[in-house]
């Protein structure tokens, strides 16, 4: 358990290193530097994500003996969808350094993205409901309650910011193929 606290603490310290480094290209205005450093390191940081997201469950599975299988599914789900997320990131990016922006395929990517967040969110209000169902029904506690946590707001507020940058590009999409067809 020491070396997965470790590994841990190092990738978040990986993490942590990555973000100063944006934000230090992001503050100087270089967006194709910006682009760039996203598609080199997008594996790296999702690689990153995914080990801490591994090691919480592991952690979250090792503190409790009741119940097992739903963490798991709930590890593979997530993990699936954030697979998905990574992979439209990296589509999008590509496209950006293309310098390709007001095109279907990046509205495409980026609603898939953000009913994919919607989608974790569901999934972590299903397990948590599930999982109090089954400890109530077990009689392992005698009051049935619905936790939530601040993961659920975070995704349907990403999922839902997400779905509106994907309605305005859509528009930007429309404007800009009727500029195109003006005369000059």
């Amino acid at each position: 358990m020491l070396i997965i606290l470790i590994l841990f603490i190092i990738a978040l310290l990986l993490i942590s290193v990555l973000t100063f480094k944006l934000l230090y290209i992001i503050k100087h205005s270089n967006f194709k530097k910006t682009i760039s450093f996203l598609e080199k390191y997008i594996i790296i940081i999702l690689s990153l994500l995914i080990f801490i997201y591994s090691a919480y469950t592991i952690y979250s599975i090792s503190n409790t003996d009741y119940f097992v299988f739903i963490y798991i599914a709930n590890a593979v789900i997530s993990t699936i969808y954030f697979i998905i997320i990574f992979s439209s990131s990296k589509k999008l990016l590509k496209n950006l350094k293309n310098e390709i922006i007001f095109d279907d395929q990046n509205a495409v990517e980026i609603r898939k993205i953000g009913t994919n967040f919607l989608y974790l969110a569901i999934t972590e209000i299903v397990t948590g409901l599930l999982l109090n169902i089954v400890l109530f029904m077990s009689r392992y506690t005698d009051t049935f309650s619905i936790q939530t946590n601040l993961t659920i707001f975070i995704y349907i507020t990403i999922g839902v910011i997400l779905l509106i940058i994907d309605f305005i590009l859509k528009k930007a999409i429309e404007i800009d193929r009727e500029n195109k067809l003006t005369i000059w």
